[in-house]
């Protein structure tokens, strides 16, 4: 099935800008919902409409649904029927067996649409590639979102590749669910710190283009670390972030701030999220690339280096900067994983 979500499209004036926004909310819209943030977090979308955006991507655990609920207040300012929107399926089951248990999965794409005020959502993703003992939730999560697909209540469905240290046992299952369901698109995590994300051998961006499927980038920036230089003692951490994610290391914070050094110097700061962005998106003509943010001022600095023109010795430029990055902070989480070895 040919999707809609192609980069391409944008070029026909139709479909989806290839930068969307993940919309991770501030941690409070989870517990005391104060209007000030929530006001923020919606100027933050509404920056990202105003840029050209038209995906927005969200999960029902976003604000323990409170984010879907929350954008559904926007349909009086933007047309529903203009916008792509993408949920994930799989964060969490509540009191059933697995969160892909069929019984689980119907109540959580049912709330879902209701939190939104829809009747149907443009993508919709398996966001894990766990299925349980045997893979015994595989048939309960392929049977309900093939029937979706076809009675249009989906339009796309979505699959998450396992990324550079997934188990054998993940790989398996993200071969058996690929063949089973027939995503749409693929979903990857993906950006200048990560090295090359493999399906079977193939490169992710080769594996799907060979399908004519598009790809979604998710974690772009890296939780940021990519869209500005990190202070001496580090960023604040994002809310979503692993705590224990070898990208928060004081190592590797240290690389990213001396190794963007020359990028800052030629481009300025503020380019430092649109370079990053580009260098996702020239990976294939049908990527889309999803950063989140923290603030509405943040978004307008993920399009400011995106129109920038960039000459052939300054694409070298970045394209060396980016090399040695990811070849400094490969050594360090190597290193770290050898510990005790």
């Amino acid at each position: 099935m040919s999707s809609t979500l192609s980069a391409r499209r944008l070029y026909e004036g139709r479909g989806v800008y290839p930068v969307g926004v993940s919309c991770w909310p501030p941690a409070s819209l989870a517990h005391e919902h104060p209007e000030d943030d929530e006001e923020r977090w919606l100027d933050g979308v509404r920056s990202a409409l105003k840029h050209g955006t038209t995906l927005i991507a969200l999960a029902d655990i976003c604000g323990l649904g409170r984010t879907e609920r929350l954008l559904s207040g926007l349909w009086h300012e933007v047309p529903r029927e203009s916008l792509q929107i993408a949920c994930a399926a799989g964060h969490f089951r509540g009191t059933a067996p697995h969160p892909y248990a069929a019984p689980h999965l119907h109540h959580q794409l049912k709330q879902t649409l209701e939190n939104l005020a829809t009747d149907y959502l443009d993508l919709y993703v398996l966001d894990h590639t766990d299925f349980g003992p045997g893979e015994r939730h595989l048939a309960d999560a392929v049977r309900p979102l093939r029937a979706w697909r076809d009675s249009g209540v989906i339009r796309s469905v979505g699959l998450r590749v396992p990324g550079d240290g997934a188990t054998a046992d993940a790989r398996r299952a993200f071969r058996h669910a690929q063949r089973a369901l027939a995503p749409d698109v693929l979903v990857v995590e993906y950006n200048a710190l990560t090295g090359p994300v493999l399906v079977d051998g193939t490169d992710v961006f080769d594996h799907a283009a060979e399908r004519g499927l598009p790809v979604l980038v998710t974690s772009p920036l890296a939780h940021g670390l990519l869209a500005a230089p990190p202070a001496p003692r580090g960023p604040v951490r994002p809310p979503d972030a692993d705590p224990g994610h070898p990208w928060f290391r004081p190592e590797i914070l240290a690389a990213v701030r001396e190794e963007l050094r020359p990028l800052r110097e030629r481009f300025g700061d503020a380019a430092l999220p649109g370079l990053a962005l580009r260098h996702c998106l020239d990976r294939s003509p049908d990527v889309v690339v999803l950063p989140g943010f923290g603030s509405p001022e943040q978004i307008a600095l993920h399009y400011a280096g995106l129109d920038l023109p960039v000459a052939a010795s300054d694409q070298d430029l970045i394209d060396a900067t980016y090399a040695g990055l990811r070849s400094r902070t490969s050594r360090v989480t190597d290193s770290r994983a050898c510990d005790g070895c």
